[in-house]
């Protein structure tokens, strides 16, 4: 008696019977022990068998489960530690301390010092309109002086002095709403000192403004 062999239900080829898996196309077989029930007349039929031998009836595709075996997948090693360390006592107080310095150690900007910018502007323009009479009252008026005495050039130079005076008193009060350049902003309320005007409105406003500016010199850039 020869040995018996078992077809593949993939490629149809015969296989030894004691082989699980398919030698050509390695499909997993079903051994001939196992049997088929025919769905028409019920008779039981080979495992290997596509047609019943009863009533030829197609017998139903018996799918065996093949599990593949677990591959071991390499897992990558845990990063280390080390490559960041943490912050040390010394970064994180340094990082607070700079805070700190940034946000409430800094001088704050005081109301003062803008005051004393607006009143240097404001005697630099009172110095300027009074400079401007002086050189049109000289340049038009011309008054009889003895001795030869040139009253209309000294008219003149007081309103040039008082121009020029205005204008840098004016000029220390933009620097002072800045914050900018303590000594030209100090300047211009010690020029503002030497504004006439009426009543010495200007050299008053300057001398109030000299004291909140020397006061809030730390307010400067």
């Amino acid at each position: 008696m020869g040995e018996t062999s078992v077809m593949c239900p993939s490629c149809g080829k015969q296989n030894a019977d004691d082989t699980k898996f398919c030698n050509f196309c390695g499909k997993p077989l079903v051994t001939p022990k196992e049997s088929r029930k025919c769905p028409s007349c019920g008779k039981e039929n080979a495992s290997y068998v596509m047609y019943c031998g009863n009533c030829g009836s197609e017998l139903p595709t018996v799918f065996v489960e093949h599990k593949p075996e677990a591959v071991a997948v390499p897992t990558s090693p845990a990063p280390s530690t080390s490559a960041t360390p943490a912050p040390s006592t010394f970064t994180t107080n340094a990082y607070w301390e700079r805070e700190l310095e940034s946000d409430y150690l800094q001088p704050q900007r005081s109301s003062g010092l803008t005051a004393a910018g607006i009143m240097m502007i404001l005697a630099g323009v009172i110095a300027i309109g009074t400079g401007l009479i002086y050189l049109i009252a000289g340049a038009s008026y011309v008054p009889e002086s003895p001795a030869g005495v040139n009253v209309q050039g000294i008219i003149g130079c007081c309103g040039a002095l008082e121009l020029m005076f205005g204008l840098g008193s004016a000029a220390g009060g933009l620097f002072a709403i800045q914050r900018k350049h303590f000594v030209l902003a100090l300047l211009g309320s010690i020029v503002g000192l030497l504004t006439l005007g009426p009543y010495f409105i200007g050299s008053i406003l300057s001398l109030v403004s000299l004291i909140l500016v020397a006061m809030a010199h730390e307010e400067f850039e």
